[in-house]
């Protein structure tokens, strides 16, 4: 099945892009999905059929970012409304909002989203042994669900409900040590209303169906099949290489947290690294530096240290590297201290999938992967 605008020419076989494409035929692919679970089983066939051993990890998460969002928000304005009778109660409640959702935008663990109810998706685990002597780990990712229609969390729309619950708290304070100025509780029902109509918007795009289509992650999910067969051409010598597909990316990450916490006793931080793939089939490739949504969150040097010397040959003189303005799925390892990167597109997020582009970022994940386990072979 091919889609509109996608060129599948002669020099790209249709075997890794065309089962991703079909993809796009998986309706409503919202994290924890019966069709979510389906696109993670189609790319394991594709892996099955080459003769590797795909595995299913099934996990239980909170699925939907709005939700999670329209939670935090009705925290927050019950505190306004119970700080009206108890203040320090009322900035007790708001500060756990705040508290929640600032550790879950820097990559930590779950605190309110613990209440909401939860669905089941999988990951796909492929493993492809060293072929000499393993010296650490390289997991190559993508993520298959698809977000809602207009969701996506950025620093902007972070910026907002956090400065307002911010505001509260401050009012809050100053009444809970007597403070009685006239204009203070008119300001605190104002910001409590904000905080309402926040959640109100944040529970209609709950309800906003997944987008058609190619997903973001659909690009990515290619390059990393394309890559596995690179990589069978000429394997690794030092590296074990792992080809991951995980559900739940939409929900903070969720898939990637459940990775992490299954192969906790084999991916060990002191010598695994993870590349992240996503919305590469559009814009020139950029591996990231680091990422910011609150605060700027810096990856460990090597990943994006054997990115720049990659750059340095003339195939790859354009490809570049950034912060990169959103959250991923390198934030959560990096966050618990492993090595990590993403390798995005600087099109359009959720472009339609470009052949040559995908092929572009496999040779270039390829090229990374070959570089980094020469190093390893070198190191005494």
């Amino acid at each position: 099945m091919n889609l509109p605008g996608v060129y599948l020419g002669p020099a790209m076989s249709a075997k890794p892009l065309g089962p991703v494409l079909e993809l796009s035929s998986l309706k409503a692919r919202l994290a924890g999905s019966a069709a979510e679970r389906a696109a993670v089983h189609a790319v394991g066939r594709w892996f099955e059929e080459r003769g590797e051993a795909a595995r299913y990890d099934g996990f239980v998460a909170a699925t939907s970012p709005p939700l999670n969002v329209t939670l935090h928000l009705l925290v927050a304005a019950l505190g306004a409304l119970v700080g009206a009778l108890w203040a320090p109660v009322g900035l007790a409640l708001v500060a756990l909002a705040m508290s929640s959702a600032v550790i879950e935008l820097r990559g930590g663990r779950r605190v309110l989203r613990r209440l909401l109810p939860r669905d089941t998706s999988y990951n796909l685990v492929v493993k492809r042994p060293a072929a000499a002597r393993r010296l650490g780990t390289l997991v190559l990712a993508a993520h298959v669900d698809v977000p809602r229609r207009t969701w996506r969390m950025n620093r902007r729309l972070a910026a907002i409900p956090l400065g307002a619950a911010a505001a509260l708290a401050l009012v809050l304070a100053l009444e809970s040590v007597g403070v009685g100025w006239f204009w203070l509780p008119g300001l605190r029902l104002a910001l409590a209303g904000g905080l309402f109509f926040g959640a109100a918007i944040a529970l209609f795009h709950h309800t906003r169906p997944a987008r058609e289509g190619v997903g973001p992650g659909d690009s990515g999910v290619a390059a990393v099949m394309e890559a596995s067969l690179a990589l069978g051409e000429r394997p690794l010598q030092h590296l074990d290489v792992i080809f991951a597909v995980v559900g739940c990316q939409e929900a903070h990450g969720g898939g990637v947290r459940a990775l992490l916490r299954e192969e906790r006793t084999r991916l060990l931080p002191a010598d695994t690294a993870l590349v992240f793939v996503e919305d590469v089939g559009v814009g020139e490739l950029i591996y990231g530096v680091g990422e910011a949504v609150i605060d700027t969150v810096s990856y460990r040097p090597t990943l994006p240290g054997i990115a720049e010397r990659v750059t340095r040959q003339l195939p790859w003189r354009e490809v570049g590297g950034a912060v990169l303005k959103g959250m991923t799925g390198a934030l959560q390892p990096t966050r618990q201290g492993y090595r990590a990167m993403t390798i995005t597109g600087g099109g359009p997020r959720g472009g339609p999938v470009v052949a040559g582009r995908v092929r572009k970022c496999a040779a270039f994940l390829a090229e990374v992967a070959w570089v980094y386990d020469a190093d390893l072979g070198e190191a005494p």
